[in-house]
């Protein structure tokens, strides 16, 4: 369908040109404020772990074809690393930008009324906007998914299926894309062009085969290809649930509302209909999907709520139909006046004391945990503690203690293993959650390995739970 036959139509005027530049002016003078003010890393054990893969990357050339690190994330995002934690913020800021931009544009192509409101929406969805203060990659997945969305209604097909070709191996959510475009060509008969879906795992296969051996490495080295989970399961309606601490309470109502109203109109029409395919249907795929994986336990699925960040272009477009709607039932005298309040509740929302809300202090700084972690280093430093390799699960020491985590002269992980193979000066930095929660390491397990405690520390963590660190070193 082409894009000046989808949804409703609105004229064209330079105001509107004007509002998203100030908009993502305001994201960029708002972004380089918390840049500058806070430390934190938007999360302290993928976000850490991904800046790590992109910061050596150069050094160790396999780490571009990780398929765990996102061989796309790493290969782009290595330039900014080398500047530290605070270049892959960066990087995710000017993607944030972008998106902006790009969210507006589509929202123009699907000719809705408003569209530099959309971008608005995205701005000040919570969780959006703070990871964007991370080297987590759902900010760029959001990037490249709306870009190819606008690439797509541009009518720019074969530009627009390369770029969701890649997306797998930025997120394996991409897959999701890929079946949603395919879906997508299908239903408007343009069968020919289903091959360049493949084009992105062509090409890392070809690029990584020297590294895992074989072409099919980026099929058959999936690492959550199994169906079962570490992390357990849950509710069937978690990801629904979830969605309002994501987007906040006025996205939130304005996202169901615009979802109803495409619901009526796709009850009265049919799936040809491009909008409701690209931007609906894959809200739908996206959250149902996860929702099984979380409720069944498989994937390796963690129920985390920051996987929907991969949504959020496509729910502020969904959040600025109910936004049109909602003005539209109201007289056009008091329209104005009715869009400012709700304005004012968009704008305004983050910067309450709801759960859904941004804690400035905690979601921007260190975690207490990372905190306890810097006093334990400093205790290294000051106390002249000689080493010859670490060995610890937590990969932020490998930033603390300017280590090359992937280089195991350097530091070893934490596991059953390594503590049985100890030599002479090696350091063992144990803590509660990367050692006990995903190793499987105990307390009690320490001691069966003949090992002196240095030092101690105990904290109490933002979510009220005791957080324990222990250095030690085989007697």
């Amino acid at each position: 369908m082409q894009p000046e036959q989808i949804g409703n139509s609105s004229k064209f005027s330079f105001f509107s040109e004007l509002k998203i530049g100030w908009i993502v002016l305001l994201h960029f003078l708002f972004s380089f404020l918390v840049l500058v003010l806070f430390d934190g890393t938007g999360d302290e054990g993928d976000s850490v772990y991904h800046y790590l893969f992109a910061k050596y990357a150069p050094v160790q050339k396999a780490l571009f074809f990780d398929h765990w690190a996102k061989p796309v994330y790493v290969f782009l995002a290595s330039p900014f690393a080398q500047l530290g934690m605070f270049g892959v913020k960066l990087l995710n800021v000017l993607l944030g930008g972008l998106s902006l931009f790009y969210t507006f544009k589509v929202a123009k192509l699907l000719k809705l009324p408003n569209p530099s409101i959309a971008a608005l929406l995205l701005l000040f969805q919570p969780l959006y906007f703070v990871l964007l203060f991370s080297g987590l990659t759902e900010p760029m997945f959001a990037f490249f998914a709306i870009l190819a969305t606008y690439f797509y209604l541009k009518n720019n097909f074969i530009l627009s299926l390369i770029i969701i070709s890649f997306l797998p191996l930025l997120r394996s959510e991409g897959l999701f894309f890929i079946g949603i475009f395919g879906l997508l060509l299908f239903v408007q008969k343009k069968w020919k062009l289903l091959p360049w879906l493949l084009v992105g795992s062509v090409i890392y296969g070809m690029l990584g085969w020297p590294v895992h051996g074989t072409p099919f490495w980026v099929f058959a080295k999936v690492p959550y290809a199994k169906m079962s989970s570490t992390y357990g399961s849950g509710d069937a309606f978690h990801y629904v649930e979830q969605l309002f601490y994501v987007i906040g309470i006025p996205i939130y109502i304005l996202f169901w509302l615009g979802f109803l109203k495409n619901m009526v109109e796709l009850i009265k029409s049919t799936w040809k209909n491009t909008k409701h395919l690209l931007i609906y249907g894959t809200i739908v795929a996206f959250i149902v999907a996860h929702s099984i994986f979380w409720y069944f336990g498989i994937f390796n699925s963690m129920g985390l709520k920051r996987v929907l960040i991969c949504l959020t272009p496509f729910i502020a477009i969904a959040a600025l139909e109910g936004w049109n709607t909602l003005t539209e039932l109201f007289p056009k005298k008091v329209r104005m006046a009715i869009s400012i309040l709700i304005i004012g509740a968009v704008v305004l929302f983050p910067f309450t004391k709801n759960k859904a809300a941004i804690d400035f202090r905690k979601d921007f700084s260190l975690t207490i945990s990372q905190q306890a972690a810097q006093k334990t280093v400093l205790f290294l430093n000051e106390n002249h503690i000689p080493f010859n390799r670490l060995v610890t699960a937590h990969p932020f020491f490998c930033e603390l203690l300017s280590l090359n985590c992937f280089d195991p002269n350097q530091k070893v992980f934490l596991n059953e293993e390594s503590l049985a193979n100890l030599t002479k000066n090696d350091i063992v930095i144990w803590e509660t959650w990367f050692a006990v929660v995903e190793q499987g390491i105990t307390e009690e397990d320490l001691n069966r390995f003949d090992l002196e405690t240095l030092y101690e520390l105990s904290a109490m963590n933002e979510k009220n739970r005791v957080i324990q660190y222990k250095v030690l070193r085989k007697k």
